[in-house]
């Protein structure tokens, strides 16, 4: 079975090749990507939550929400991050 931690890897070494090859360093140019700003990573996934259509509150719930709207709609959290990961990593 895959794992969050090496699907994540994987998808973001696509989606930003550019970026150096860490997580955090790679997790910060994908979220520019995808509209967030700022200058610290939860800046980022804040703002970049916000702009994808979740309901102000905490970064994990942001996430779970704008998985959902998605089509991650099954299991926890992690469980929806690997189906996101695993299926390439894009958002709508």
């Amino acid at each position: 079975m895959p794992s969050l931690v090496d699907e994540r890897f994987e998808a973001l070494r696509t989606l930003v090749p550019a970026a150096p090859p860490y997580v955090n360093d790679m997790l910060f140019a994908w979220l520019a990507t995808e509209g967030g700003t700022g200058n610290t990573l939860n800046d980022r996934w804040y703002t970049m939550l916000i702009g994808k259509g979740a309901v102000v509150r905490t970064i994990n719930d942001m996430w779970f929400e704008v998985l959902g709207i998605n089509g991650h709609t099954q299991g926890s959290l992690n469980d929806r991050e690997l189906a996101f990961w695993t299926s390439g990593g894009a958002l709508v």
